[in-house]
This record gives C-alpha cells, structure tokens and sequence, in this order.
C-alpha cells in the first residue's frame, strides 16, 4: 500500500508518522469504496479458496491461486478495519493533534503488515507466471517439477524470503506515551512517533528500507513478470502452430480440445499477470521518484496518486475471481456444486482434463488423467 511518511523535531510533526493522513476525496474512497471492495474481496476469494481446495480441483496451479487469493484476504483484512474507523466514521478529523497509544502502534503496524501480504502477492504472482512457462515450455519435466509438494514448498519460500526482507521495515519505528495540556488546561495523552538515527550503508535506515522495498517489492518482480509474460506468449503461439500443423491431416479432435483447455488456462494466467503489471509499474514509476528524491511531483499530486494507487490495488484483490468465472466453465461447473446448482458431466468425472497420452503422443505419462488448472 502507498503510505507517506512525514517526520520533523517537534513533537507534533513527529507524531505525524502516527496520524492518519486527510486523503483528497477521503471519505467517498476510503470510508465507503474500499471497505465495500474489501467485504467482496474476502466473499469472492473465500469462493476461490473453497473451490481450488476440492478434490477435483487440486493441481500445483491451483494450489499457488489458492496462495494468492489468501494472501489478498490478508492484504485487505488488516488495512479495512483502519479505513472504517478512520475514514468510514469520520474519526480522522479527531485525531489531527495525535493518536492515543496503542492505537498509533496498529495505525503504523497495519500499513506494514498489509504491505508485507501484498508484497507476498507480487511474488506468488512471479511465481505463477514463471510456473505456467515451465509447463507450457517444457510439459514432460515442468510437470514433474512442479508438484504439488513443490508448490507448497515455493509458498513457504515466499513467505520466508518476504518476512525476512520486509522485517528491518519493522524497525524504524519507536512509539512513546506522552501528554500535553490543551488551551483549555486539560491533559491529553498522545502517541508520539519517531524514528531512531540508524546508518546503514552511509545512508539512514528509512531511506535502506525504501530501497529494499523498491527493488525486491516493486522493481524487480514487474521485471521478472514482463519477460515471462512475453516468453510464455511467444511459446504459447508457438506450441499452438506446432500442434495444428502436427495434426492437420489427423482427425484427432479430442487432442485439439486438450490443448485448446491448456492454452485456456494459461491465457487465464496471462490475464493476471497482465492486470497486476498495470497496477504495479505505474505504482513503482512512482515509488522510483520518490526514493530517488526527485521532486517533480507535489505532494498533493502525491497523496491524489496514492489514493487512485491503493484504490486499484482493492480491485485488483478480486478481479481474480471474475477472470476464473469468466474464462473456465470447470471452476463455474464447481462454484455451482458448491451451491447445490449440480451440473453434470459424469464422463470427466465432473470437470475437465487433459489425457496426456493424446496431448503428449510421443510420451504417455503413465495414461493419467490431468487437470486443466495443471
């Protein structure tokens, strides 16, 4: 999530890095938008959890968009409850002179925690991407390779490595109880906020953790995801040339649907990826800018960017979930069993597959039957 960070000296600038901040259009966007698209973030991503954990559908693919629409949950779940109090009940215009503590700590804390879940997002994506390439690139051992015990294991390493990174961010900051008298002679505690003098590298901890998040969180997954997208749409029209041209005088319809619901399935893949790079490059174009301390953009340009930012990144969390119901009938099929809407296809055994021994002519993986979602 976009957060801006204001410290100074004095005890009430200082304590800005515990207030919440007055975002342009604040209440329309973040005390009525984005908690509605959290409630239908965790409605349709519970949906998703629930169907790609059923017998049926479970396959490595499945298992890292599984992966993806929890950590989404997470994403929204922590940074919602904030933007209600704060936004939703107007209460931001309450705390302008300080935050009581704790509540400055979880005020400080959410931003970080829903920033370290969606760092994990970003990188289960990459690894989806990268997935799908390995298995349309190379199918025997990509297959082998990506295994459901794999899978799990890469999901593991990404919440390792991202916790490991993101964890000096959780550092930076000290909070302290205080009070202050009021013109009207009453004592009000507060929350004060600041930042210990830290060095790392000749540069001040804020400006380490920035860069860190800069290339790990931002810069260098939106590279990875670009170069995977263009090499797995280049192979993918590739392999579609080769399996028409390999059957053309064969009327082997059964095999061109198999690879039509491969090439299906990746074409879903593409769509995420695809709808996560325009939402994240422009955000690290921004980021970019302001680690580098370029100041071309004001800061009320800033706060506008950050609220179109961290709006995007809501829609985003369950845009997922319409590109599955839109683009596979096998998850459709399943969303409906699990509402009694029963659609039966007894021949696939209720969803779609793959017979490797038709797709795969020359290698028959011993004659198993494998999903779609592979």
């Amino acid at each position: 999530m976009v957060f801006i960070n204001s410290t100074n000296e004095t005890f009430l600038e200082n304590s800005l890095n515990c207030l919440p901040i007055l975002y342009p259009y604040w209440f329309p966007m973040y005390g009525v938008l984005c908690p509605l698209l959290a409630c239908t973030t965790l409605c349709t991503n519970i949906l998703v959890t629930i169907v790609f954990t059923m017998n049926r559908m479970r396959s490595p693919t499945t298992i890292l968009l599984t992966a993806l629409a929890v950590s989404d949950i997470l994403a929204a779940s922590v940074i919602t409850p904030m933007y209600v109090y704060f936004y939703s009940m107007g209460n931001v215009l309450n705390y302008q002179d300080g935050l009581p503590y704790p509540l400055c700590i979880y005020h400080s804390i959410a931003y970080k925690i829903t920033a370290v879940f969606h760092a994990v997002s970003i990188w289960l994506t990459v690894v989806l991407g990268i997935q799908r390439f390995i298995v349309v690139a190379f199918p025997i051992p990509g297959r082998r390779f990506w295994s459901h015990k794999n899978s799990i294991l890469v999901i593991l390493l990404v919440y390792i490595l991202v916790l490991g990174v993101y964890s000096l961010w959780f550092l930076e900051d000290r909070f302290e109880e205080r009070t202050r008298i009021d013109e009207s002679g009453l004592v009000i505690p507060y929350c004060l906020c600041y930042q210990e003098e830290v060095f790392m590298f000749g540069y001040g901890i804020e400006k380490v953790v920035k860069f860190i998040r800069l290339v790990f969180g931002q810069f260098f997954p939106c590279v990875i995801l670009v170069c995977a997208t263009i090499a797995l749409v280049q192979k993918l029209i590739v392999e579609s040339h080769r399996i028409l041209d390999l059957h053309r005088e064969e009327d082997n319809e059964v095999e061109r649907t198999d690879f039509r619901l491969i090439r299906r399935t990746t074409v879903m893949v593409i769509l995420i990826v695809v709808t996560f790079c325009l939402v994240e490059i422009p955000v690290s174009i921004v980021f970019l800018i302001d680690v580098c301390d370029i100041n071309i953009i004001k800061i009320d340009a800033k706060l506008v960017i950050a609220v179109i930012s961290n709006f995007c990144l809501f829609i985003t969390y369950q845009i997922n979930f319409w590109i599955y119901v839109c683009l596979s009938r096998h998850f459709r099929n399943n969303l409906r069993r699990l509402f009694r809407f029963e659609v039966n296809h007894p021949s696939q055994n209720g969803f779609h597959s793959v017979n490797c021994k038709s797709y795969y002519s020359t290698r028959v993986l011993n004659n198993r039957r494998v999903s779609t979602f592979h």
